[in-house]
């Protein structure tokens, strides 16, 4: 507003400097946290897992789906956690999927559901996976 006052100037500016010198403070303490060998429950020292401590971390702060491929269920587990805590939708519901343990013929069903009567064990409305969590299945436009 009209007439400026310079120290509500002044003000507002230290303001945004200093929420800027925040925010590049908290991004640096994360990235020292992820080289320094934890991540969530997760600790290691090695160069491979520093390198996928930090990709876990730009990973969480992207908004792409992600899939986590591995041997270990419970590593795949704390990943998974760890990522989904780590990132912008971390209030939001967590709905975690085996694939490898869902036959075939139930894919679509699990992961778009079904309504009453699609097919003939659909004795009620089931919302798949991907409602579940509140987002957009990937072939929707």
């Amino acid at each position: 507003m009209k007439p400026y006052d310079i120290d509500e100037i002044r003000l507002a500016v230290g303001h945004a400097i200093e929420w800027q010198d925040l925010k590049a403070e908290v991004s640096g303490l994360r990235d020292r946290l992820a080289g320094e060998g934890d991540f969530g429950g997760m600790s290691g020292v090695s160069r491979s897992m520093r390198e996928l401590f930090q990709t876990a971390e730009r990973v969480a702060a992207s908004d792409l789906p992600v899939l986590i491929l591995g041997e270990s269920a419970p590593a795949r587990i704390c990943w998974r956690r760890e990522i989904h805590a780590r990132s912008a939708r971390s209030r939001q519901r967590f709905v975690a999927l085996n694939c490898a343990a869902l036959p075939e013929s139930l894919v679509e069903s699990e992961l778009f559901g079904h309504e009453k009567g699609a097919f003939t064990q659909a004795l009620t409305a089931h919302p798949g996976k991907f409602e579940q969590a509140g987002t957009r299945h990937p072939l929707s436009r």
